[in-house]
Order: structure tokens, then C-alpha cells, then sequence
């Protein structure tokens, strides 16, 4: 006794499955399916079964999302069988992961460049805020309209603008930054 497997758009066997049989004629065998002498296995795991050359084969599943090993991007791929060399279904773990001999591997130097590049722009947002408290705090100066307090507070405010502008010289830069404290507001 055979075994019937329908075989879908892409060539996948799935089944078995039975069919009825049509009164006076008996069971009919549709375009898309297949009789086997015996019924298959399940397949190994990441595989299908599929019909080549008339006969049951596995092939690699990986259907679904996978990952560009160039560039880290997500795709959909709809193809049976081993995956192409720039492709794989194992997700970065990170944005600054490369692939190399088969694997994600942590690249330090993005990782230490990033970490930089966000430390400098903190910096700037910082010494942009501090310039911008030292304006009017340097007009009263060179207009001898000064409290002594403003002239503190001048003081105060360029020392911790020169501060955040030696934060690259610090041991540990950028992995940990101890960052200059602004002064208070009209203190």
C-alpha cells in the first residue's frame, strides 16, 4: 500500500495524507501529490522533505529571517537548502558584532569608538550649555557692571567648561568618565 503526500508551491512534501475515493472510480491521485511505497520519517531538525527527481529528499529549512553576515541586516528568505556564504540565521547579539570564521564576534574597537563618540557628544551638549551660561556672565564683566557674585560664577562656569574639555585624558576614557559637576545656577 502506498503513501500520499501533496506536494506544495515550493516542493515540499506534506502529508501523508488520505484521499476519498470518488464512487465508480476510485481513489484519484491529484497533479500535486506523490505516492510513496513507505511513509517518511520526521525530518532532521532545520530540514523538509521535498520531491526531486521522483525521489523523498531532505533539505535545509531555512525559511524565514535570517541575517546578512556583510552588513548585520534582517531578510526574509523563501529558499529551500543550505543558506548562501553572506547569509545566517543567527542574529547579531549587537550592533557592533562582525562576522569572522563563522561567527558573530565582538568588535572592540566599534564597541570603544561608539562609547567615544557618545561621551563627546555629551561633552558638547554640556560645554554648549556651559558657553551659553558664560555670555552674560562675561558681558557684566567686560561692561565693570560684575557683581562679585557673577565673577564667582564666571569663574565657576569657565573651570568647568576647561573640565569637560580634558574629559579624553582621563584613565579609562571612554569606557568610564568621571564627569566635571556644573556649577549651581545663580549661586
Amino acid at each position: 500500500m502506498s503513501v500520499i503526500y501533496l506536494i506544495d508551491g515550493i516542493g515540499i512534501l506534506r502529508g501523508p495524507v488520505e484521499l476519498q475515493e470518488v464512487p465508480g472510480i476510485g481513489i484519484q491521485l491529484p497533479s500535486n501529490a506523490v505516492a510513496l511505497s513507505d511513509q517518511l520519517p520526521e525530518p532532521d531538525s532545520g530540514h523538509t522533505w521535498v520531491l526531486i527527481d521522483t525521489q523523498a529528499k531532505q533539505l535545509a529549512d531555512h525559511r524565514g529571517t535570517v541575517y546578512s553576515t556583510a552588513d548585520r541586516s534582517e531578510q526574509h528568505y523563501e529558499l529551500l537548502g543550505d543558506l548562501p556564504e553572506d547569509l545566517t540565521p543567527v542574529a547579531p547579539p549587537s550592533e557592533f558584532h562582525e562576522w569572522l570564521s563563522g561567527a558573530w564576534v565582538l568588535n572592540q574597537d566599534a564597541v570603544t569608538k561608539d562609547a567615544r563618540d557618545r561621551a563627546k557628544a555629551t561633552r558638547d551638549g554640556r560645554l554648549s550649555y556651559a558657553t551659553t551660561r558664560i555670555a552674560p556672565l562675561q558681558d557684566a564683566v567686560d561692561l565693570d557692571e560684575a557683581t562679585t557674585t557673577e565673577v564667582e560664577q564666571l569663574r565657576l562656569w569657565k573651570l568647568y567648561r576647561v573640565q569637560l574639555n580634558r574629559i579624553e585624558q582621563q584613565v579609562g576614557f571612554p569606557a568610564q568618565i568621571d564627569w566635571p559637576v556644573a556649577p549651581a545656577d545663580g549661586e
